[in-house]
């Protein structure tokens, strides 16, 4: 293109210009600047940017200015330093947009970079949780008795709200816990019941079949009871019973709630043992679910869940990383002991383990 055939470039940024090298852009070759320098098309330049003009020479942003001359300067330097007079929200997405990524911030500047950014979206955090607050009272307006569902409902659902919301929090995270430990010990063989069991063949062939401990699931029955008050609870005092069942963290207590009253309804005079016994185990692995009640009440597992949320694409990169890795080194491992007596790589499947 007749761009490259001069050594510099103007890149106008929001109507202010900036003469630069092009072997200047060539140093960042993934970033925005970079791509176009490596631009084969006319298309593929114009993806790039809002405008361009050929005959001057002339790339036009419509970005604001503020921030360009750190991004320019990191070209030129390679350090990239904070704009003082900027929002840091600002100034990480003007980072986003010409494909820099925040890390390379130096020193000098990344704590404080890093402390601002937490000091705003702190607030606009708090200002959020506030303007939640605002509509739910609203939508409590229409409901019978508003005033004592609000506080039930703040009682149950937000423990930041008084001492006492704390304390049932508090209460709530003890039983899942106390559920979760008793699941646990519950199938260790030393701590079950031995049932003898005799073969309809040959009465005489006995085995031991090893039960539940009975004090276990008195814990459990006990635990259930506080979740089962709990969610009904929750669900009375809800101000839009369809918008709380639908909330991915109250399906996850209505399946941990479930299997203990669907395994009384089991037929097992009905059905031969072993298809109770296999009906009774699948309600009780649904029973680990209860441990993600712990996020309603951790601000730690719901921060988690929010960087999940809007890390989905780097989380993808590196399990396509760990997955490259696992397949390249069990093929290696494969090739090399598949001749080897006895060896337990018989295949490239087996290998990944």
């Amino acid at each position: 293109m007749e761009l490259y055939n001069e050594k510099r470039v103007t890149l106008n940024v929001g109507g202010e210009r900036h003469e630069v090298m092009w072997k200047t852009l060539e140093k960042l070759p993934y970033s925005r600047l970079g791509r176009i320098r490596f631009a084969k098309q006319i298309d593929e330049l114009k993806e790039l940017c809002d405008d361009i003009n050929i005959k001057n020479n002339e790339i036009f942003f419509d970005r604001h200015s503020n921030s360009f001359g750190s991004v320019l300067n990191y070209y030129r330097t390679g350090k990239l330093h904070l704009v003082d007079d900027i929002c840091v929200l600002s100034f990480h997405e003007d980072l986003f947009y010409w494909g820099i990524d925040e890390c390379v911030l130096e020193t000098c500047c990344h704590l404080k970079y890093h402390q601002k950014k937490e000091i705003i979206l702190e607030e606009m955090r708090k200002e959020e949780e506030a303007e939640k607050e605002k509509i739910t009272e609203q939508l409590f307006e229409g409901c019978l008795c508003p005033k004592l569902r609000k506080n039930v409902w703040d009682l149950m659902e937000n423990p930041q709200t008084s001492l006492a919301a704390r304390l049932i929090a508090f209460i709530s995270i003890f039983f899942v816990i106390l559920s979760t430990v008793t699941l646990t010990l519950n199938t260790i063989p030393e701590l079950q019941l031995k049932v003898g069991s005799s073969n309809r063949t040959n009465v005489s062939d006995i085995h031991m079949i090893h039960e539940d401990n009975p004090i276990f699931e008195k814990i459990e029955a006990v635990c259930i009871a506080w979740f089962t008050f709990e969610f009904l609870l929750r669900s009375f005092t809800a101000p839009n019973l369809f918008r709380f069942l639908k909330s991915p963290l109250n399906i996850v207590d209505i399946m941990s709630i479930l299997p203990f009253y669907l395994s009384f309804l089991v037929p097992k005079q009905n059905l031969s043992l072993n298809t109770a016994r296999r009906i009774l185990t699948l309600f009780k692995v649904l029973r680990v679910l209860r441990i993600f009640k712990l996020a309603r009440h951790s601000l730690g597992l719901k921060t988690l869940g929010y960087v999940l949320k809007n890390s989905h694409e780097e989380l993808g990169l590196l399990m396509l990383i760990f997955v490259i890795a696992v397949l390249l080194f069990s093929s290696l491992a494969y090739f090399a002991e598949k001749e080897e007596y006895d060896t337990k790589f018989t295949s490239i499947p087996i290998s990944f383990w």
